[in-house]
């Protein structure tokens, strides 16, 4: 019934779905999770960091035989937590793209489909990343929400959980 959760009221839920898929993907799958302890406390929209872990299993993960990792690291950044969901699958199809609807950006952007140094594009039809980041997009007011690269192997996607004057004062 709430909007806002803790981050470590949503790192439990991660934590309990990640326990569920290791039961169904069994040797196929491992995982590490690390919330720093600053980070506990912050407060924060929910349901933001599951359907990432989401979208790397049922997406990178699920044709893997064995070795499939995803790691899921939350670090404190001096203005943001860094949320870094981590995994070793195939990636993302070279015909994703990561503009918006309008196809704004810089003409580079557009010219290389969105694509800027190592980092990964995603289709419009990536229903839960799209989600996740209109969501963090229109609460915190910023663009620079979501980050997705593919660097040897391993996409990772980063998110930022901006703190709000009212989280610093509180700190």
């Amino acid at each position: 019934g709430q909007e806002k959760i803790t981050l470590a009221q949503e790192f439990k839920h991660t934590e309990a779905y990640l326990t569920m898929q290791k039961i169904r993907y069994g040797q196929k799958l491992n995982s590490t999770l690390e919330l720093a302890e600053d980070a506990r406390d912050l407060p924060m929209l929910k349901i933001l960091i599951q359907p990432l872990v989401e979208n790397s299993i049922q997406h990178g993960l699920k044709d893997r035989v064995r070795g499939g990792k995803v790691d899921i690291l939350i670090t404190e950044k001096p203005d943001y937590m860094e949320v870094v969901v981590a995994d070793n699958g195939v990636g993302f199809p070279e015909h994703g793209e990561w503009l918006p609807e309008n196809k704004e950006g810089t003409p580079e952007q557009r010219q290389n489909n969105g694509k800027e140094s190592g980092q990964a594009v995603i289709s419009r039809t990536s229903i839960g990343l799209n989600n996740v980041r209109e969501r963090l997009e229109l609460f915190y007011r910023k663009k620079d929400v979501l980050q997705i690269e593919r660097i040897d192997g391993i996409t990772k996607i980063t998110m930022k959980l901006y703190r709000t004057e009212d989280d610093r004062r509180k700190r």
